[in-house]
């Protein structure tokens, strides 16, 4: 562009008018941006960065006991944006000291920070402290770019008192009909001892309705404790089982103590019961034993429900009507009927009254002989005998996969049930005889026996309910009916319906183990053979067991794993056989307490309730000329001494638990073993008993 203006300067004037247009264009390239090519444009200055955060929370509460552990640290998350790179800190808002009971910290960086919390109940006294902190954002020459305020609190409240309270009993049950109110004392007691009485409060809680009561709901405690009554009613309540809770709150000086009592409410069905379902006559000989009396009860204890038996065989008689308390007297008559086989009949017992929910059923057995009972021996190894209620017959088990059913009166093999089980125990007869249960001890199971095919009817699983491997199990089971209801009770804690094959409760559950299970006559009570008398309760859904019934004073029982115990016919009292002391002791069912001592010698190993009043003791008596010992239970009356093997002699022990008596009364089966290394061997004894007193 010069070289074009300079060729138009040809005069001096245009040179210096040439001069002062350069000038000029080269000072508006100058503003514009350079002399290059394209020109130029003005800049905008740099932007303002703009920083701030967010925080995952605004406040953290904390609580603690005083002098106590401390809380769990409380972390919260600081979201920066902006300028990253600022600094975040934290501190005390209004300039005021650290609070000693609080420490902070903020770690990360860039566009994440965490604020970490902690709070010290170390030396502060009961109540509440709060601070309030300050975060802030700064840049590198400290200049504050955001903040916000964090508050924090601490509640620090007063170690709970060393007293403790306690509650007696610490467990409550309940049972009956459907229809009352009934209800115990709950004893309450502060530990250790207090002078100064103290507030309680008392609250309920039931899983349906609200079926439990309390007086008094309130009241003060102190040093001689304090007593309230739970309650139950029943009215309204639907019958099965019921659970709830009653809780005691003591406050002492501002501080709650508790204490929770579970209780357990079975609402009964309205039932019959019979003190036996299976009964078992003969007329054998001379000996006839022909009439039997069975008690019909309410399983809710009323004594005015009717009841009507009928019989579905010409040679049975039956008291024709009653009332629930009264006796039933069934009698057989023997006239016209064949020999040496057994007659089988059936009683029914029902009543009018529609609220009764089942019948009861007793079968009957009668046999009948010209031939008086012999004495007889069987030689062979034997781990259980059992008698059936019903017929002539007892079932020995050897131990193997079969038992062998011998004929009482004569001592001949009746027949043998094979493959009944992999390792056979204990044995037992259903309560009316029709089908026979053992105890396959391999497969630890129950198994119920078809005694005509041998057939596996069903099977009951017996193992241990417990988790450990150490806990007792046993090796007995129990077949009842409590409340009507057919029941399987066995000893690792399985307890079963028999008509459903429903699995209830674990009813022996916690006991030690298990050698034998004794039944009272109303169906109601259970004993292992250390004689703890627990009470078992049926409904249409549950089982359930109260223990703690009757428990034999101290040394009444020497040895808990071994022995026998037996419930009197009246069921008023329970006798036991267990090593030492060398008799038969029998404690009360409604005291503990020993009421009655049969004399027996070292070592007593069995015994054996009859239906007709005789209690028929066993002892492990080697050296001793007799080991069985009879007695009428009522009186105490001796009435002879036996023989487990019939001889005269010494040298043999009669197996524990290896008594059974005959349905009708008059035999006793034993089972004995000599010494390891005698020539005696082995073998069932049968042999008949003395007659109960007219």
């Amino acid at each position: 562009m010069q070289n074009g203006l300079s060729s138009l300067a040809q005069t001096p004037y245009q040179r210096l008018l040439f001069l002062i247009l350069a000038a000029l264009l080269s000072a508006t390239l100058v503003a514009c941006g350079g002399g290059g090519g394209g020109g130029g444009t003005t800049q905008p200055p740099p932007p303002v960065v703009t920083t701030s955060f967010t925080l995952s929370g605004n406040s953290a509460s904390f609580t603690g006991v005083q002098n106590g552990a401390a809380p769990a640290p409380q972390s919260f998350t600081i979201a920066v944006s902006g300028d990253t790179t600022a600094t975040v800190g934290a501190g005390i808002s209004g300039g005021v000291s650290q609070p000693t009971w609080l420490t902070f910290n903020i770690g990360g960086s860039g566009a994440t920070r965490t604020l970490t919390i902690t709070a010290n109940t170390a030396s502060m006294t009961a109540g509440q402290s709060s601070a309030t902190l300050v975060i802030s954002a700064t840049d590198a020459a400290g200049k504050t770019l955001h903040q916000e305020n964090f508050s924090v609190s601490l509640t620090v409240t007063a170690p709970p008192p060393t007293e403790t309270l306690a509650a007696n009993p610490t467990s409550l049950a309940f049972d009956g009909p459907n229809g009352g109110v009934t209800s115990l004392p709950l004893q309450l007691s502060l530990s250790p001892a207090v002078t100064t009485d103290y507030p309680f409060a008392v609250t309920l809680s039931t899983d349906t309705g609200q079926w439990l009561t309390v007086d008094p709901a309130s009241g003060t405690i102190g040093s001689a404790g304090a007593t309230v009554n739970i309650g139950v009613n029943f009215s309204g309540v639907s019958s099965g089982s019921h659970t709830g809770q009653v809780t005691v709150t003591v406050t002492i000086d501002s501080t709650q103590v508790t204490k929770t009592v579970p209780v357990t409410f079975t609402v009964k069905e309205n039932r019959l019961i019979v003190t036996a379902a299976g009964v078992g006559f003969s007329k054998v000989g001379t000996r006839s034993v022909l009439t039997r009396t069975v008690q019909v009860l309410s399983n809710t204890g009323r004594s005015d429900i009717p009841w009507s038996a009928t019989a579905d065989s010409p040679w049975i008689s039956v008291t024709a009507s009653g009332s629930t308390g009264g006796n039933l007297v069934i009698t057989a008559d023997p006239t016209g009927l064949p020999m040496d086989i057994t007659q089988f009949g059936n009683v029914t017992i029902a009543s009018a009254d529609t609220t009764v929910q089942n019948q009861q059923s007793v079968r009957v057995g009668l046999f009948v002989s010209s031939t008086a009972a012999a004495t007889a021996s069987v030689s062979t190894a034997v781990t259980n005998v059992s008698a059936s209620p019903v017929e002539p017959i007892v079932a020995v088990s050897q131990g193997g996969t079969g038992v062998d059913l011998y004929n009482v009166y004569t001592g001949s093999k009746v027949t043998t049930l094979t493959s009944v089980g992999a390792a056979v125990g204990q044995v037992s007869f259903s309560e009316d005889g029709r089908t026979l249960y053992v105890f396959d001890t391999t497969n630890l199971r129950v198994n119920q026996i078809n005694l005509q095919t041998s057939a596996v009817l069903a099977s009951y699983d017996a193992s241990n309910t417990s988790t450990d491997p150490f806990a007792p199990g046993g090796e007995s089971f129990a077949l009842l009916h409590p409340d009507g209801y057919p029941t399987l009770v066995t000893p690792g804690g399985r307890t079963y319906d028999l008509a459903s094959g429903t699995q209830y409760a674990t009813v022996m559950a916690g006991y030690d183990y298990v050698t034998t299970i004794a039944v009272s006559a109303d169906q109601s009570l259970i004993a292992p053979q250390f004689g703890e008398v627990a009470r078992i309760i049926r409904t249409h859904d549950t089982a359930i067991i109260e223990r703690g019934v009757a428990t034999p004073p101290v040394n009444t029982v020497e040895n808990r794993s071994n022995g026998q115990s037996c419930f009197s016919i009246s069921g008023d009292r329970l006798y036991t056989a267990s090593g030492a002391p060398y008799n038969f002791p029998a404690i009360s069912i409604a005291t503990s307490q020993v009421i009655q001592t049969l004399p027996g010698s070292n070592y007593p190993d069995a015994i054996q309730c009859v239906w007709n009043g005789l209690v028929v003791g066993g002892i492990d008596g080697y050296y001793n000329p007799v080991d069985i010992f009879v007695y009428d239970g009522p009186t105490g009356v001796s009435l002879g001494q036996l023989s487990s093997n019939g001889s005269s002699l010494a040298y043999r022990d009669l197996s524990s638990r290896g008594l059974a008596v005959s349905a009708d009364g008059t035999i006793v089966i034993s089972a004995w073993a000599s010494s390891p290394g005698s020539a005696a061997g082995a073998g069932v004894y049968f042999q008949s008993l003395p007659a109960p007193p007219p």
